[in-house]
C-alpha cells in the first residue's frame, strides 16, 4: 500500500491538477490515514468540483466510516451531475437503509433499478431492504431476479437461503446453501460466507463442516475462518473448542480484534475474569473506541472487586455511548463498594431513567435510600421495585417488603 501511495504521490507531481491521481491517493489512504483520504478527496473536487469520479469515491469512504448523512450529500452532489447515476442512487440507497430509513432506501433501489435493470447488486440491495420491513415475499423475489441476472452472485443465493430458512422453508434454504457449497467447494473465500450465513440462521452444525473445508485450503485470512468456526462452537455451547479455534486464530493475527474479543467474552462467561480483562485490554490497543469491550472489561473489573479499574473502563465505555444503562449501573454498583453511595444512588437514577423498568438499579437504589433513612424517596423506590417485579420470582422481594415495612 504504501508503494502505490508513493505511485500516486508520483503521479500528482507530475501533474498537480489531476483529480484522478487524488482519488486515487484517497482510495490508498482510506483505511491507513482517512483524514489524509478526506484531505486527497477535497484536493480533487477543489480541481475539478463536476469530478463524479471523485464524489463518488468520497461518498464510499464515507460510508465506510459510518457517515452516512455525510456519503448522502456527496451521493447528491454526484446525481446533480448525472441524475440517472444508478449506482450512485443505489449506494445512497444504501445509506439511507443504514440510517432506518427504509422508505427512502426503498424509493432509490425502485429508481436505481428503472435506470439499470440488470444490476443483481441492485437487486439484493433491494431484498435486503424489504426484508427489513417484512416483506418477505418481495424481497425473496428480488434474490430471485438477482440470482437469474447473475447466477453466481453468492451473497444474493446466500440472502435467498437464509430467508427460506427463516420463512420455515428449512428443506430449501439448505438445498441453497449445498449448491453454493458444491459450486465454490475449493474456495475458501466463499465457503467462509456460507459458513456465517448458516450461522445467521442457527445452522451451527451444518456451519461447521463448512469452516472445515475452507480450512482444507490456502486462505489470505485464515485466522477469520478459526475465529467464525470458534463462534458457531461457542453458540453450540462446545466452550473448550471454541476457546482453542480462537487461540488458532491468535497464534496465526496476534493483534487479530474479533478474535480477542471473542474469546474475552467467551472466558467472562466461564468465569476466567483475568483471563477477560487480559483479552480485552489487548484487544482495545486495536480498537480504543469499542465502547462494548470498555464495557465489558469494566464488568470483569467489578466481578475481580477491582472497583477503582472498573470505573475507568465503564467511563471510556459511557464517553463513546452514554446510554449505556448496564455501564451506569455497574459503576452504581463500583461506587457503592468503593462507600460513595451519594455517588453511586446518582448512577442509579440515571439508570432508572434509561429503563423505568431495570429492576437492579430500582432494587441498589431503593436500598441505598432505606440506609440513609431517606424515607419519602426509599418508599418511591421499594414501591416501584415491587410493581415491576410482581409477575417473576424475584427473591429480592421479600427483602424490600421488608424495608417497606420498616420505613412505614
Amino acid at each position: 500500500m504504501d508503494e502505490a501511495i508513493r505511485c500516486y504521490d508520483q503521479a500528482i507531481a507530475l501533474d498537480p491538477n489531476d483529480p484522478i491521481a487524488w482519488v486515487n491517493k484517497g482510495n490508498a489512504l482510506s483505511e491507513l490515514r482517512p483524514n489524509d483520504a478526506v484531505a486527497a478527496y477535497n484536493a480533487a473536487l477543489e480541481i475539478d468540483p463536476r469530478c463524479q469520479v471523485a464524489w463518488f469515491n468520497l461518498g464510499i469512504f464515507q460510508q465506510g466510516q459510518k457517515q452516512h448523512e455525510n456519503a448522502i450529500c456527496s451521493f447528491d452532489s454526484l446525481l446533480k451531475l448525472d441524475p440517472v447515476h444508478s449506482l450512485a442512487i443505489s449506494k445512497k440507497g444504501n445509506s439511507h437503509a443504514e440510517c432506518g430509513r427504509l422508505d427512502e432506501a426503498l424509493a432509490c433501489y425502485k429508481f436505481a433499478i428503472e435506470m439499470n435493470p440488470r444490476d443483481a447488486q441492485i437487486w439484493t440491495d433491494r431484498g435486503d431492504a424489504f426484508g427489513l420491513t417484512k416483506r418477505y415475499r418481495d424481497a425473496l423475489e428480488c434474490f430471485e431476479t438477482a440470482i437469474e441476472l447473475n447466477p453466481n452472485y453468492r451473497r444474493a443465493w446466500i440472502q435467498k437461503a437464509r430467508l427460506l430458512v427463516f420463512l420455515g422453508d428449512v428443506s430449501r434454504g439448505l438445498e441453497c446453501f449445498s449448491t453454493l457449497t458444491a459450486a465454490h467447494s475449493k474456495d475458501s473465500e466463499i465457503l467462509n460466507e456460507i459458513g456465517v450465513g448458516l450461522c445467521s440462521v442457527n445452522r451451527q452444525e451444518d456451519a461447521i463442516p463448512v469452516f472445515d473445508m475452507a480450512l482444507n485450503f490456502e486462505h489470505k485470512e485464515a485466522e477469520v475462518l478459526w475465529s467464525n468456526k470458534g463462534r458457531a462452537l461457542a453458540e453450540l455451547g462446545k466452550s473448550e473448542m471454541a476457546l482453542d479455534c480462537y487461540e488458532e486464530a491468535l497464534r496465526i493475527e496476534p493483534t487479530y480484534a474479533l478474535a480477542l474479543v471473542q474469546s474475552a467474552d467467551l472466558k467472562h462467561e466461564l468465569g476466567d475474569l483475568e483471563g477477560a480483562v487480559a483479552r480485552y485490554t489487548e484487544a482495545l490497543k486495536k480498537d480504543p473506541q469499542n465502547h462494548k469491550c470498555w464495557f465489558e472489561r469494566g464488568s470483569a473489573l467489578l466481578g475481580l472487586d477491582e472497583n477503582e479499574s472498573a470505573i475507568q473502563s465503564l467511563d471510556r465505555a459511557l464517553a463513546i455511548n452514554p446510554s449505556n444503562k448496564k455501564a451506569i449501573y455497574n459503576k452504581g454498583v463500583a461506587l457503592f463498594r468503593l462507600g460513595r453511595p451519594e455517588d453511586a444512588a446518582v448512577c442509579l437514577e440515571k439508570a432508572v431513567e434509561l429503563d423505568a423498568k431495570y429492576a437492579n438499579a430500582w432494587y441498589l437504589k431503593a436500598y441505598i435510600e432505606t440506609m440513609a433513612r431517606s424515607t419519602d424517596v426509599a418508599i418511591s423506590s421499594c414501591k416501584t421495585f415491587l410493581r415491576i417485579t410482581a409477575t417473576s420470582d424475584d427473591k429480592r422481594r421479600g427483602e424490600v417488603e421488608a424495608w417497606l415495612a420498616e420505613l412505614k
